[in-house]
């Protein structure tokens, strides 16, 4: 039976067939994703706020949303003393494509797997990622 370690570390393989479901003909990359889907639930007014909405550092979100915005996907204002940052129409249509294409992949995966263990494992996983996201929070308070 595998570790908890080895296990994690094999989730890595989910990523990598995660981002070989997007078309490499297009613009887009599966990094946008992550991004393209905190934006379609709702706009932000900062990208600290995204940063920490999407779990990656602001130096990569700036990035990102800067590439982002050369593809047509997101649009960054400011309107007055309040910033807005959204996705235009185009970048609409990725999300909801993305989505769409995680959505596939997920039931791909998941359809022999008793719906009781994949509550199990929504649990447990959950629990491992609000741990992590208490030892950032610490981590961060320290510097």
């Amino acid at each position: 039976m595998s570790t908890t370690e080895e296990n994690i570390r094999k989730l890595f393989v989910l990523k990598k067939l995660y981002n070989q479901t997007f078309n490499k003909d297009e613009k887009t990359l599966a990094g946008y994703v992550v991004f393209a889907k905190a934006l379609y639930q709702r706009d932000f007014t900062s990208q600290q706020e995204l940063s920490d909405c999407c779990g990656c550092n602001k130096a990569h979100t700036s990035r990102t949303l800067l590439k982002m915005q050369k593809c047509g996907y997101v649009a960054l204002k400011k309107e007055e003393d309040e910033k807005k940052i959204s996705l235009t129409p185009a970048g609409r249509q990725f999300a909801q494509k993305a989505i769409k294409q995680e959505k596939d992949i997920l039931d791909k995966l998941s359809e022999d797997v008793d719906s009781q263990d994949l509550q199990t494992f929504n649990k447990v996983v959950g629990q491992l990622i609000d741990k992590a996201e208490q030892l950032i929070k610490s981590a961060r308070s320290e510097v």
